[in-house]
């Protein structure tokens, strides 16, 4: 197959970016379980959560007066990519069963939807490459 002609580029990208979005939405990710999901939609945001959750306690004697320590942080986005250079005598070789892209798209799919997983990870082991945000005093 030769790929010069847009229709059979449009193809390739297509057949691509279905097998990529496919599993981007049936990875199994774990992220949203341990930690709250907030979109950012502007250049940044500042966010807030109360730092000091205490347990009940048994009721004995006077009450003894807990006060919550509000915090704030502000998070501005990264932007993150990743350009494919494809060889374009494998491509033309491939023919139309893309052998040699789909899987590779498929598992860069999977990859990029755990992304907040390894994020996560590497906040709560203190590694700190995924923490984005600015404490704000």
């Amino acid at each position: 197959m030769i790929l010069n002609a847009s229709a059979n580029m449009n193809l390739f990208t297509t057949a691509v970016r279905t097998g990529y979005d496919r599993a981007y939405q049936t990875a199994p990710v774990w992220h949203s379980k341990m930690a709250q999901v907030i979109p950012i939609t502007n250049e940044s945001v500042l966010n807030g959560w109360v730092g000091m959750l205490d347990k009940a306690r048994e009721w004995v004697g006077p009450r003894q007066v807990r006060t919550p320590a509000p915090q704030t942080y502000l998070v501005t986005p990264k932007p993150f990519e990743l350009t494919w250079g494809i060889d374009r005598f494998r491509l033309d070789d491939d023919r139309l069963n893309y052998g040699l892209y789909m899987p590779y798209a498929r598992m860069q799919g999977e990859q990029d939807a755990k992304c907040p997983d390894y994020q996560l990870r590497d906040l709560i082991f203190n590694l700190g490459s995924s923490w984005t945000g600015t404490p704000q005093l």
